[in-house]
């Protein structure tokens, strides 16, 4: 079993391949592995890579397993959430925020409270937003499920994937 070093460029949706004939087994294989990536990556959108601020992308790390014309079962994990590509390869680059229909940008400080609303903000007519680093979540998690993948390969697997290569391939 030869697992591809995901350190290279990753976009949002990691797929691993098995080659082998469709049984329960490596379906069952298959879908322990994604569990174990899955639980990686919430994990890691769980304030180890990124702040939670809604939770929006961490709640939208989805697995599926697929067959194919040719006794290929496909596993993929991913976000259908645009910023969690951004995150995963590029990060950003410094931009600047300026007002478009009023005079001043206003940003909230502290706890919003209805009493002291206004208070409780700061204005500005310029925001200059510093660039971000990438900061995979995806990647980091495959290869840390990596030991896992071995493990339950030789103890409960080895029989049904004897001989099938199983690769962790990131495509766009």
């Amino acid at each position: 079993m030869a697992l591809k070093d995901a350190s290279f460029k990753t976009p949002k949706d990691a797929t691993i391949y098995v080659n082998t004939e469709m049984t329960s087994r490596a379906r069952t294989f298959l879908g322990l592995v994604l569990n174990k990536i899955r639980t990686h990556t919430v994990d890691n959108l769980s304030g180890k890579v990124l702040k939670v601020r809604t939770g929006r992308l961490r709640g939208s790390i989805l697995t599926n397993i697929a067959s194919t014309t040719n006794s290929l079962l496909v596993g993929t994990i991913g976000t259908n959430v645009f910023y969690g590509r951004i995150w995963e390869l590029t990060g950003h680059k410094a931009f600047t925020v300026r007002p478009k229909t009023k005079k001043a940008l206003a940003f909230s400080v502290g706890k919003f409270t209805s009493a002291t609303s206004r208070a409780n903000l700061i204005f500005s007519k310029i925001a200059h937003i510093p660039a971000a680093a990438p900061r995979p979540f995806i990647s980091p998690a495959i290869l840390k499920a990596d030991p896992f993948i071995k493990a339950l390969h030789a103890k409960r697997f080895a029989d049904v994937m004897k001989g099938v290569k199983i690769e962790v391939d990131v495509r766009f």
